[in-house]
């Protein structure tokens, strides 16, 4: 049971468990057999084993999506991406070399022999030996080519967009769900863009890592190995050095694997892009607590652990998760294990989480409560204090890229900072809230380290003063300040989902109605009338006055008038939109109207005049004789001075 624990902490997406090559030497393959450093060509050569994140989810299609990745990549359309691609497939690409120990009868090749000695040596199953070898290899492609290596995974998955994730859609969803008994075309779409999501999250994570100087690296992956094949550490370094050493000889067999894999690439111009391994620049991918959720609760391990953990696991679940509410887990009983979450009624990725992503994304966002500096620096501040000082600098390197979408969903949780945790004692915790379910859980967790490894988390207690907490944004917050709190905003528009590809409609959305102070419930809603150029108006006309430029969703506007103050729904409509209307202009109308928007940084005046109207000619002709009348007066003025000139 400490090893199923340890596995939630530990889940290995790309070191271990893939029996195959890991993301870091089909990367290294790529490179060499194309001779490209394109980010398209080496995310490509990654990508693949993306299948593996919807193990969890449905393990039927997830192997039926296995064989169409690894087997029929020829579906894919033409591209850079499906180059890479194309070169990890199990026929004659990377893959095909890294399985061939499992044929009938292999080819004593470099991967054959290595895998079998170290399964004698050790006495370990031959797919152990595999896990053993395909983490040296990392390891060692590492060593050579540099720090640079790492960059250029981070950077390919941060540079996937929806390009790559829309073509593997298009080669594979239909044929998936045709394979697949139960799953329609639909599902079938949503769990591939799903697991791509994920499978980009945690490679990014991993290159993140790869960063580092090797001896971080190599001290990384021994509590991973440990946790996995359920020995101890210094029964995991015995194993891994070994690998290592074994694996001297690695550049004399990728160079072959490498010009055989060419033969069968395509020709395409996929060049490598200017700087793509300077280092310079932290490149960063979207905030998307969806794709974190689905990450943590699918991770491939986490479908092996434990009866007594699975309820557990099904609370992470982007669809259905609902944590921020009163909690109670008892894992002290085998006979009856109790995890009970209430939750309060709200879903966490795509809305209440939600909230916290949409201001991180929007760098100009201002609605007058929040800023996206004062947000990202809580961010920051959260997600800093966790991994360095809760979870220590010993841990984090490993738990980091391992269990890719846990500390981000982890500092999500406690910046929304609702609750607390009531009592914890060994295996046995209760409380409240967001903030309360991610202080208990590093408890649980902390006693399962303490049990497996002989220590835990460095600072395994948490507490609110030592984070930057955001109360603006949980359920009872108000998060633009109009008066209802996010829960009453959540019951009355439509709330989002993290099922793909559907979307709420904007006008009813509600994480842009939280943060818009001009969308409440039962609010009037903002005007769409076309802003008047005129500053001259007849009395019974109607105005319209907007802030001008394109402006964030969110922002806050407050629309006043010079001598009156804030003006008040009603006849003015739009009092807090970026739009102002008045109908039925009247004489006192006139003046000086002034909109302040951006927490009051941005200031818009505009000043007009109503005048009686003049019903026989018309507002427009009056003007016109007024101007006839004023040239007609100069000519006239003209000629007497002409007169009076005159000798």
């Amino acid at each position: 049971m400490r090893a199923c624990v340890l596995s939630f902490l530990f889940a290995v997406l790309v070191c271990c468990g893939a029996h195959a090559f890991g993301p870091a030497t089909h990367a290294y393959l790529a490179i060499k057999a194309t001779g490209s450093t394109n980010a398209d060509v080496v995310w490509g050569a990654m990508a693949p084993d993306f299948a593996q994140m919807s193990r969890a989810e449905n393990p039927t299609a997830e192997g039926a999506l296995n064989g169409l990745t690894h087997l029929e990549f020829g579906r894919l359309a033409e591209s850079c991406f499906a180059l890479g691609f194309s070169a990890h497939n199990g026929t004659w690409g990377a893959d095909h070399y890294a399985h061939m120990v499992f044929t009938a009868d292999p080819e004593l090749i470099f991967s054959v022999v290595t895998i079998r000695q170290l399964s004698q040596e050790f006495g370990i199953p031959i797919a152990r030996g595999e896990d053993l070898f395909e983490a040296a290899m990392d390891y060692m492609v590492r060593v050579d080519y540099g720090p640079a290596l790492g960059t250029l995974i981070e950077r390919s998955a941060a540079a996937s967009g929806p390009q790559n994730e829309q073509a593997v859609v298009d080669a594979f969803a239909a044929e998936l769900a045709a394979r697949t008994a139960g799953l329609s075309a639909a599902q079938a779409e949503t769990l591939i863009r799903n697991a791509f999501r994920a499978y980009i999250q945690a490679t990014h994570a991993y290159g993140q890592e790869l960063k580092g100087d090797i001896a971080s690296t190599r001290a990384s992956m021994l509590p991973i190995l440990a946790a996995y094949m359920n020995v101890d550490l210094a029964t995991a370094a015995t194993y891994f050095d070994r690998a290592v050493q074994l694996c001297a000889g690695f550049k004399t067999e990728t160079t072959r694997i490498a010009g055989e894999m060419t033969s069968h690439l395509a020709t395409l111009n996929c060049t490598s892009s200017e700087g793509e391994v300077e280092g310079e620049g932290e490149p960063e991918t979207a905030i998307d607590f969806c794709t974190v959720l689905y990450g943590v609760s699918n991770n491939p391990l986490l479908a092996e652990v434990g009866a007594q953990y699975r309820s557990l696991i099904a609370l992470l679940s982007p669809d259905t998760a609902d944590l921020n509410g009163p909690f109670t887990v008892d894992l002290t009983n085998p006979a009856n294990y109790i995890v009970a979450v209430q939750g309060n009624q709200m879903l966490d990725g795509a809305n209440e989480l939600g909230l916290l992503a949409h201001i991180l994304l929007d760098p100009d966002f201002n609605n007058g409560v929040l800023t996206h500096a004062q947000v990202q620096a809580a961010w920051q501040h959260n997600l800093d204090r966790l991994r360095d000082w809760n979870i220590g600098t010993a841990l984090a390197p490993a738990l980091v890229p391992m269990a890719p979408g846990l500390l981000e969903m982890l500092t999500g949780y406690v910046t929304l900072g609702d609750g607390d945790l009531s009592s914890a004692e060994y295996r046995k915790v209760s409380g409240t809230g967001s903030f309360g379910f991610v202080a208990g859980l590093f408890s649980l967790l902390n006693d399962a380290l303490i049990g497996q490894l002989g220590s835990g988390f460095a600072h395994p207690l948490l507490t609110k003063e030592d984070f930057v907490l955001l109360p603006e944004l949980s359920a009872d917050g108000d998060a633009d300040g109009d008066g209802f709190t996010n829960r009453q905003e959540y019951a009355y528009f439509t709330p989002r989902s993290c099922v793909l590809p559907g979307k709420s409609a904007a006008s009813v959305d509600y994480v842009v109605a939280a943060l818009n102070p001009g969308l409440c419930p039962g609010c009037a809603e903002c005007p769409t009338c076309t802003a008047t150029t005129e500053s001259l108006f007849a009395v019974g006309g109607n105005a319209c006055m907007a802030v001008p430029g394109t402006l964030p969703a969110a922002t806050a506007f407050s629309w006043s008038k010079d001598g009156v103050g804030p003006l008040a729904e009603g006849r003015f409509a739009g009092s807090h939109c970026q739009r102002l209307s008045i109908v039925n202009l009247q004489l006192e109308d006139s003046g000086t109207y002034r909109c302040t928007y951006g927490n009051a940084k941005g200031d818009y005046a505009v000043t007009i005049t109503v005048a009686p109207k003049v019903p026989a000619w018309g507002w427009g002709s009056l003007l016109a004789a007024g101007a006839l009348m004023a040239v007609l007066a100069a000519r006239r003025w003209n000629l007497r001075k002409a007169i009076w000139r005159r000798p």
